[in-house]
């Protein structure tokens, strides 16, 4: 999003020259200065306008930041308008008993006063404002700050919490970045004028949620396309929202009742300019990726003198996705990379890493087809760039080139070189309100304190018990380094608000600060708080296993599953899955009856697992509407600032429906009914609430919320009621959420890449160079001891030893998604078992257990292939873990391991767990132990017996390291197999598995106890 702060306002506190960004009161402030002490800091003010001109640490020479452009504070109102404080008269007066100052400032618009006191961590903000005119809608105290890149260490930030646990940015983040790898790319809307220039008119426009329709292929079509994938073209459905308008195409291949669907034009010339016309979600990736495929193999079997390269548009830094078009970047890469025509060599395949790149291609002789992938978006060096590309392109096809469109309305947006990085958030869903700088003059942190010391509900009878929401930022430009936050307010002309505290604290270490700023704002619930010692007991050692199947399937199969489990899902939901909401019962009659369900509950306990079903209390769905909507109306509804509803819409083909108001009466009647469905009629051990974690904060004006910033309260104190009954999971988080919460779902999508993502998600490595950021663990610090942590519920499972290795380096919980009939498989099944194994002997060991170490090493040259290595210490355990796919050499307190390509080791007090490269001398790369991947295997107990687990292939020659110093001669018992003796050297035991079924790569897990005789 666009932050919301961009006036440009000289600030006496700052010098330009020639480009380079200097501080002015870095050693003599200019001019008359009023010094403000408090802790290890000393704050000094302009005298003249009250902005600050230095920030020291005592004992460090320089200042670690100052006021920036702004001055003290800046203000947005509803109108759009913005105000800061040097605009402003001002005044100000010092009250020494209390070591603060008061700095007043008047305006016709705007009445503020700022009071900053001294304190033993820092200086204390707090500011009261009174608009005159307009309603106030954000404020920030203290407003922009600046600082050199050139002397900072690192500066720590949230990320998203649906996306990342925290950042470290290093200095490059702040910096100019290169014309080769750009910060990034942005979309500058251009509208239809480039695709009227080619084809004359605009093309066909639908809705945007238009319909999905069925699909006819033509006769060139089933030439072009070849008889099997003409087959499965046939009456497959997708979105034609986008088609050309009649007379523009002279080819198609595919058609539909709303337009040509694959289909090209001359323009005029001897090639073609080849599109998809309409929105490619997910639906259609798979076939969309065939036609275009198949189409490029058939030009290439009628050769065009000198046209032998087939170009794809592969930026540097690039979206991983366009516009309008779900297939990621990637994906197109592999797809034509791999097609007959380049693998048989009669094309060169050529990737196009820039708008220069592109437009050479464009003018050259030597393309014979050249791919967009980036859909509505077309790759332009200038914001008026794109005219000059799209005439290439014209010229390219009318010369005899292919040109293809891959999805959206074409060359609506030029895709931009952005050359300064930044990085823009609401809190919530970042995961806290806090900022820190380490330079080279100090350390600072920002953060904004208000203690959770009301009740549920509250803010019903004071509007002041709310919780204020905010707003994060941070980048670099031509003037340095910026940080600002803000809160997101409502206050209305005439009206005075108070803000809540902000304290920049100077002199404490990030991780120290962190820990203060729990402290200040009462984020203190440990997650042996939040359910009864039993439950708690199982739920550490449970994988959270997503078991779909009817209810039949679920019990016929149940007993397979690993005990404890937490066994959640989502296919029983009344209406199907985001249905019907607020009503979730009675289960669905395609997966069972209420006495089926009822069962199924039972069974799990009697069994030993947690129950954990999926519910959604945060909007209620349309077409169909429940009958709790049906019959309350809209009043329920949020409404924004407009006044209207806020429509939502998930998923391709969409499930829609509406933002709730948690204040309002039918909204809180219907929540506590579900919960009490699941508190009574089926008895749950934990309840999932999706999106309660997740959601950013919204302005509602529904006339039941308490003020317009209400909204993430009251979804707060709904959370809080809820938490008093059961404990909750939820998906995603942030540190408030994670006071009530006993298990956060989520906050990896841009950091873990696990597999069969959703086509909107992109890793924050492709959006911000590995050079300039490392993983921080902030939410760790902040809430490790106090929730579960585990990846998303619905769509992120550790499927492989690459996502296992990140989620034992983040102190992750283990996760699997697996059918019901599933588990009669061997592979499925063992997988999960070697989870739960991990889950009992390592994850559960730390759950609940506060983090004491964490680095991220990504090297001197970090890559976006290689995602280096995590060293992370979660309670007892000590967990070094490899997140590339080359072999590495690492050490640790408890020795050295040579870890493969995704390897890890995990020691605790009476316990090894690894995926080592060489164990006592044995290269797993070429063991028997399968697929060369290294040994596998945990080790449990002390100096006189072991219990020793291996993951790996029947007749497998396994080593493994023993957990505490056992030597010479001891008895080894496979379970199943004879007592064998055996041989310790080094704490290391080699051992041959057993023939199991037939020979192939299936690893399984065996046990066996390891005896000193």
């Amino acid at each position: 999003m666009n932050f919301w702060f961009r006036q440009l306002t000289a600030a006496a506190a700052i010098l330009f020259a020639g480009g380079i960004y200097v501080f002015a009161a870095s050693d003599e402030p200019q001019g008359d200065a009023i010094a403000l002490t408090g802790g290890s800091c000393t704050i000094s003010f302009s005298a003249s306008n009250g902005s600050i001109l230095a920030v020291k640490q005592r004992g460090k020479s320089g200042s670690i930041c100052a006021g920036g452009e702004h001055g003290l504070w800046q203000a947005r109102f509803r109108d759009g308008s913005e105000l800061c404080s040097t605009n402003c008269a001002f005044t100000c007066d010092r009250d020494t008993k209390a070591n603060s100052l008061r700095l007043h400032f008047r305006s016709d618009e705007l009445i503020v006063t700022v009071t900053a006191t001294g304190c033993g961590n820092g200086i204390e903000f707090v500011a009261e404002v009174l608009p005159a005119k307009k309603t106030l809608l954000d404020f920030a105290v203290p407003a922009r700050l600046r600082f050199n890149p050139d002397m900072l260490d690192r500066f720590v930030c949230p990320s998203d919490g649906n996306h990342g646990v925290g950042m470290a940015l290093r200095p490059a983040f702040f910096k100019l970045q290169s014309e080769d790898e750009p910060a990034g790319w942005r979309y500058v809307t251009a509208g239809s004028r480039g695709y009227i220039s080619l084809y004359g008119g605009s093309l066909r426009m639908r809705d945007v949620h238009d319909a999905p329709v069925a699909l006819r292929v033509t006769p060139e079509g089933r030439e072009w396309f070849g008889a099997s994938l003409a087959r499965r073209i046939k009456g497959a459905q997708a979105t034609v929202n986008r088609a050309p308008a009649k007379g523009q195409a002279d080819l198609v291949l595919a058609d539909s009742e709303n337009g040509a669907y694959v289909s090209a034009s001359h323009l005029g010339g001897a090639g073609l300019l080849w599109r998809v016309g309409g929105f490619v979600g997910d639906r259609e990736q798979r076939l969309v990726t065939a036609m275009i495929k198949a189409t490029v193999e058939k030009l290439a079997t009628k050769p065009v003198e000198s046209r032998a390269k087939l170009g794809i548009i592969s930026l540097a830094s690039g979206p991983q996705r366009g516009g309008g078009a779900a297939i990621a970047v990637h994906d197109w890469l592999m797809a034509l990379s791999e097609s007959k025509a380049v693998t048989d060599g009669k094309l060169t395949f050529v990737e196009l890493r820039s708008p220069r790149e592109m437009l050479e291609a464009l003018g050259s002789p030597g393309f014979l087809a050249i791919v967009n992938p980036y859909g509505e978006g077309l790759p332009a060096a200038s914001d008026d760039g794109l005219p000059a590309a799209v005439a290439a392109i014209g010229k390219f096809v009318r010369g005899g080139g292919h040109w293809f469109e891959v999805g959206g309305y074409p060359f609506h947006a030029a895709l931009r070189p952005v050359h300064w990085m930044s990085l823009n958030l609401p809190y919530p869903p970042a995961f806290a309100d806090f900022m820190h700088l380490d330079t080279r003059a100090g350390a600072a942190s920002l953060y904004g304190v208000q203690p959770m010391r009301w009740p549920p509900w509250a803010a019903a009878k004071d509007p002041n018990a709310s919780f204020v929401p905010g707003k994060l930022g941070c980048g670099g430009d031509e003037r340095g380094g910026w940080c600002e936050r803000a809160f997101g307010t409502f206050v209305t002309a005439g009206q005075t608000w108070r803000a809540p505290v902000v304290r920049l604290a100077v002199g404490i270490t990030a991780e120290k600060s962190l820990r203060d700023y729990c402290d200040a704002n009462q984020i203190s619930r440990r997650l042996d708080e939040k359910m009864p010692a039993d439950v708690l007991a199982k739920f550490k050692k449970a994988v959270l296993v997503y078991y779909g199947g009817n209810c039949a399937e679920k019990l016929e199969h149940i007993d397979k599953l690993p005990s404890p489990a937490l066994v959640h899902f989502a296919d029983f939901l009344k209406g199907g899955f985001d249905k019907e909401y607020p009503d979730h019962l009675p289960p669905h009659p395609r997966f069972g009856t209420a006495a089926q369900f009822r069962e199924f509950f039972d069974r799990c306990h009697a069994l030993g697992h947690l129950v954990m079903p999926y519910t959604n209390p945060t909007w209620w769905c349309d077409h169909p509407k429940g009958p709790t909507f049906e019959r309350e109306g809209d009043a329920p509804l949020l409404r924004s600032l407009d006044g209207k509803p806020s429509y939502e819409r998930y998923g391709n083909p969409g499930n829609d429906g509406w933002t709730v108001c948690h204040w309002h009466p039918a909204v809180q009647r219907a929540n506590r009914e579900t919960v009490r469905q699941f508190s009574e009629d089926y008895p749950v051990d934990v309840l999932f609430q999706d999106q309660c974690g997740a959601r950013g904060w919204r302005y509602d004006t529904n006339p039941a919320s308490p003020t317009p910033f209400a909204y993430t309260d009251g979804l707060l104190s709904q959370v809080a009621e809820d938490a008093a009954r059961k404990p909750l999971s939820t998906e995603s988080g942030w540190d408030r959420a994670a006071n009530h919460e006993a298990q956060l779902c989520g906050m990896t999508w841009g950091i873990v890449p696990t597999e069969g993502g959703p086509s909107w998600r992109r890793l924050m490595k492709h959006e911000y160079s590995p050079a300039t950021w490392d993983i921080f663990p902030l939410a760790q610090i902040i809430a490790h001891d106090k929730c579960s942590f585990v990846h998303h519920d619905l769509g992120q499972f550790v499927t492989n030893r690459e996502t296992l290795a990140w989620t034992l380096a983040l102190g992750y919980g283990l996760s699997c998604r697996i059918a019901a009939s599933a588990l009669d498989r061997d592979g499925p099944r063992e997988w999960l078992r070697w989870l739960d194994r991990l889950q009992k002997s390592v994850v559960a060991r730390y759950v609940g257990e506060p983090m004491t170490l964490f680095v991220h090493e990504r090297g001197a040259q970090p890559t976006r292939d290689d995602d280096g290595i995590i060293r992370a210490t979660y309670g007892p355990v000590e967990i070094i873990a490899n997140l590339g796919s080359s072999p590495k050499a690492v050490t640790s307190r408890s020795g050295t391991a040579a870890l493969p390509g995704f390897g890890f080791r995990a020691t605790a007090p009476g316990v090894v767990a690894a995926n080592l490269q060489i164990v006592g001398g044995v290269d797993g790369r070429t063991s028997t132990t399968g697929g060369g991947e290294g040994e596998l295997f945990v080790a449990e107990g002390n100096a006189h017996r072991a219990d020793v687990w291996v993951y790996a292939v029947p007749a497998s020659d396994v080593a493994v390291e023993l957990p505490a110093h056992m030597t010479g001669k001891l008895t080894l018992a496979l379970d199943g197999e004879p007592v064998a003796p055996v041989r310790a050297t080094s704490n290391i035991i080699h051992f041959r598995l057993p023939q199991r079924g037939n020979p192939d790569a299936t690893r399984f897990l065996w046990h066996a106890t390891v005896t000193a005789r």
